[in-house]
């Protein structure tokens, strides 16, 4: 039972509320982050390529450690960028891999979860298993790209037959998030699936402003907290 007291005072409080000048904003500001949001999605519709090559060039041994020792060991980004980017645009998965890493932790360029994303899935659908698991984890958390629980499961299948031990983790929390009649569809289609078939993933670049005002689904691509 509630108190007669409590009651008036939760009244008094919606009343203030009501005269003040936040009731009035508020709706304002969630229109506003509603329009935000869907002009980033066309802004990626828009500039989206949908003519990627899937053709797979080897990288030389030699240049792709280095390019990996710039990313973690020398921690020199712009060394790193300079060997790993054209590698990945040339479409080597490792390279593509390491490009994702180095955008996902820059110190230097600041952070960009979206190429970071769009690197992944390209690293991804060329069957790079750890690039699979990041790429999992990416659509858990919408990390450029819409939430899509059903795909995090199959990539971090994927990425789990292509002996990634850590992926039995991500696996676990994309099957929570799912019906068992869900996951058992997905585990079916699994032996005939392929990941060079999957198309490119659509990366929904909300700008760089704080995360608050973005989205509460998608992260945008740098946040200032």
């Amino acid at each position: 039972m509630y108190d007669y007291e409590d009651v008036r005072k939760v009244l008094e409080r919606r009343e203030r509320y009501l005269k003040s000048p936040q009731s009035k904003i508020f709706p304002v500001y969630f229109f506003a982050v509603q329009l935000w949001a869907l002009a980033s999605i066309i802004f990626s519709a828009w500039t989206r390529d949908p003519n990627e090559s899937m053709q797979h060039v080897p990288a030389p041994p030699a240049l792709l450690e280095a390019g990996r020792a710039a990313l973690h060991e020398d921690e020199n980004e712009t060394r790193a960028m300079e060997i790993l980017r054209p590698l990945a645009d040339r479409g080597n998965p490792e390279a593509q891999y390491l490009l994702a890493q180095l955008y996902k932790s820059s110190s230097g360029m600041g952070p960009d979860r979206c190429e970071a994303t769009k690197w992944l899935d390209r690293a991804a659908r060329r069957g790079h298993p750890r690039a699979q698991a990041r790429f999992a984890q990416a659509y858990m958390w919408g990390e450029g790209l819409l939430p899509n629980k059903w795909k995090a499961y199959r990539w971090a299948l994927a990425a789990r037959r292509g002996g990634v031990d850590w992926a039995a983790a991500i696996v676990e929390e994309a099957a929570a998030a799912l019906s068992k009649r869900e996951r058992r569809r997905i585990e079916q289609g699994m032996a005939a699936w392929r990941p060079e078939n999957e198309p490119p993933a659509f990366i929904v670049r909300i700008p760089n402003v704080p995360a608050v005002l973005a989205s509460a689904l998608i992260k945008p691509c740098h946040s200032w907290f």
